[in-house]
């Protein structure tokens, strides 16, 4: 087959929705801060000692009493249209730590998974669906015990188990079976939360449909880190550096670099083909309460950002078999084996080098230090006091994921960005 180069462009489409109070905020009296009205969402934030309101505009924002079929009709099904049309799509739920990420994917009368499920098959008699958690930056497969997958740029996870599913039911066995598997704890916000992110794939008339309900990020306490054991903060670290690798991506494709950092995290290199030329919804979940205010304006300004990025079609290689081009298959199966040959190599000589260097840590230090080169980049361009407000919740989104004990470059890197900051706050 001979696939045309497309060059058509299209956008992320990007939704806001506000969950109502929780008896935890009812109970402490917190004030309802956050409003809804016409694809706008206003927020009251105190900023001096003087409140004032900040306001985003969305393609489409949906207030607490928005029904789940609501959400779906708006934000996933043109996904299974599209999906139906042969092109890839991709949904994501992104916001704090309890504001109904989970509930909008899957929650009571039925979320958006069950909802796509139960489109698609109104249309076809039946499906292959996969589903995978990625949690301290390891694949692991719902559906098997298999704890360490990889992914391919070209083919996504390899080795996760495939399900032919021909019925809503069936579907609602994998995911209750994906649910039982997924890593859960307990936070100030949530009794039950999510601390992974997990991608729920269909594949259907030759397309991928991705489902992702992204783990919440959570403000590093610092009183609180003695009461953490390792694990959680390494867990911790790990959910606010990839969110960051995300927060990358998306900058990155926003302002058109020719540079877009997919390979930083497996969550960005999963949902690559989501932005390379996919049909893409975003859904921002959000509480009205002050006690989540400073962490509302984040997740708005990292929506608005996204629902900037101008996604391309990527272009598809001509396929090659030893019955039309013999000679270049020979060809690049000798490359395969010189490339595989000088891997094994390399990484016989890291490994003599430094034997003790923890390759996660290393990981994740360029994730950091990808993150603040973007703000270091984006420096120059916080004229407006808009623009300096959206910079700011950059900064302090990219020092809670540092953790605790920095190594010395980031340590560094720290530094000069608290004293750019000292600067740009006493302007």
């Amino acid at each position: 087959k001979n696939a045309a180069l497309s060059t058509k462009m299209g956008s992320i489409d990007v939704y806001a929705r506000v969950r109502p109070l929780l008896q935890r905020e009812l109970h402490e009296e917190a004030p309802r801060v956050v409003q809804t009205t016409d694809g706008v969402v206003a927020v009251q934030v105190e900023t001096d000692g003087t409140l004032r309101e900040r306001r985003f505009r969305f393609g489409r924002v949906f207030g607490e009493a928005t029904t789940q079929a609501q959400v779906f009709t708006a934000c996933a099904l043109p996904l299974v249209d599209a999906v139906m049309n042969g092109a890839s799509a991709c949904c994501l739920s992104y916001g704090q730590t309890g504001t109904g990420k989970t509930h909008t994917m899957l929650g009571a009368m039925d979320g958006l998974i069950p909802r796509c499920m139960g489109a698609l098959f109104e249309r076809v008699d039946g499906a292959r669906v996969s589903y995978v958690e990625i949690h301290n930056e390891r694949v692991a497969d719902l559906l098997s015990d298999r704890t360490s997958l990889d992914i391919r740029d070209d083919c996504g996870v390899v080795g996760a188990e495939v399900v032919d599913v021909s019925s809503l039911d069936e579907v609602l066995d994998v995911l209750r079976l994906g649910a039982e598997r997924r890593a859960i704890a307990s936070t100030d916000l949530n009794e039950r939360s999510s601390r992974s992110h997990t991608i729920f794939s269909v594949e259907v008339n030759g397309a991928t449909l991705r489902l992702a309900d992204l783990a919440g990020s959570e403000k590093w306490r610092t009183e609180e880190l003695r009461d953490y054991s390792k694990h959680r903060i390494k867990e911790l670290t790990s959910i606010n550096q990839s969110l960051s690798a995300l927060a990358n991506v998306v900058s990155a494709l926003k302002d058109g670099r020719p540079h877009v950092p997919y390979r930083a995290s497996k969550l960005t290199r999963l949902l690559r083909d989501a932005f390379c030329g996919g049909r893409c919804a975003f859904v921002a979940t959000l509480s009205p309460s002050s006690l989540c205010a400073d962490e509302t304006i984040s997740t708005l300004h990292f929506a608005r950002r996204a629902m900037r990025v101008r996604t391309f079609a990527c272009e598809v290689a001509p396929e090659i078999t030893s019955g039309n081009n013999p000679r270049r298959v020979r060809e690049l199966e000798a490359a395969l084996q010189s490339a595989r040959a000088e891997i094994a190599r390399l990484r016989r000589g890291s490994a003599a080098a430094d034997a003790s260097k923890d390759a996660s840590e290393v990981a994740d230090a360029k994730v950091l230090c990808e993150r603040r080169r973007v703000l270091v980049d984006e420096w120059d361009t916080a004229a407006d006091a808009e623009t300096r407000e959206a910079w700011l919740h950059d900064y302090h989104a990219w020092l809670r994921a540092l953790p605790p004990l920095l190594p010395e470059d980031l340590a560094g890197a720290s530094v000069e960005l608290r004293e750019r900051v000292r600067l740009m706050e006493a302007a």
